[in-house]
């Protein structure tokens, strides 16, 4: 079985990290699986930005319209 997983953040490059599953409704006890985490930053460190991230900004107000010097729009609202 081939799986793709998204870490983040990744974890320490020393150490281990434990992935643990159980899925009792299928008759899946829980189980445990230990991974180097220097493999996993070696992994993050091969890895592309494919889109850049968003900045948190408040959204702009548009100009106002410039108004016409003559007619009804002219005025402003009293």
């Amino acid at each position: 079985m081939d799986l793709t997983y998204w870490v983040t953040p990744l974890p320490p490059s020393e150490g281990t990290v434990s992935f643990v599953l159980a899925w009792p409704r299928f008759g899946m006890p829980e189980s445990r699986t230990n991974i180097d985490g220097g493999a996993i930053c070696a992994a993050g460190a091969r890895s592309h930005i494919l889109w850049p991230p968003h900045l948190a900004t408040e959204p702009q107000q548009p100009p106002a319209p410039p108004r016409p010097s003559s007619g009804w729009f002219a005025e402003p609202p009293s």
